[in-house]
């Protein structure tokens, strides 16, 4: 039995971001910062446009807001591999990342299959 989450101040944010993986195999990383302050991140959805035969998806919780660099803080996700286009892998957290401010979820889309495609993320966290 799932258990509700509850939030007793602060609001919901939901932010996008596109990755634009070019046919050059390789790691195409994107860096999401929900909020300029401390905030909680709740999960993460990750659609690519195309398939990519063995492409992966990594996430992790790392102290910049670059895109490069940084430790990993909590490595969240690795070799979430991308099943078919259009088709959205949502990961809802069974606990809440805490996110300090300049803290970032960096999501790496590693292309294997040499296919360009655009990638979407969706982040939702409570600020």
């Amino acid at each position: 039995m799932a258990i509700a989450k509850r939030v007793k101040q602060g609001g919901i944010i939901y932010q996008g971001k596109k990755i634009t993986v070019d046919s050059a195999s390789g790691d195409y990383p994107v860096a999401i910062v929900p909020s300029t302050r401390a905030c909680a991140v709740n999960g993460v959805s990750v659609t690519p446009d195309s398939a990519g035969l063995d492409d992966y998806i990594d996430i992790a919780h790392v102290t910049t807001t670059a895109t490069t660099g940084g430790v990993v803080v909590k490595q969240i996700a690795t070799g979430i591999f991308n099943i078919g286009g259009g088709v959205t892998i949502s990961l809802d957290f069974g606990a809440m990342q805490m996110l300090d401010a300049g803290h970032s979820i960096r999501v790496t889309y590693v292309n294997t299959a040499s296919v360009a495609m655009p990638v979407y993320i969706t982040v939702e966290s409570i600020a």
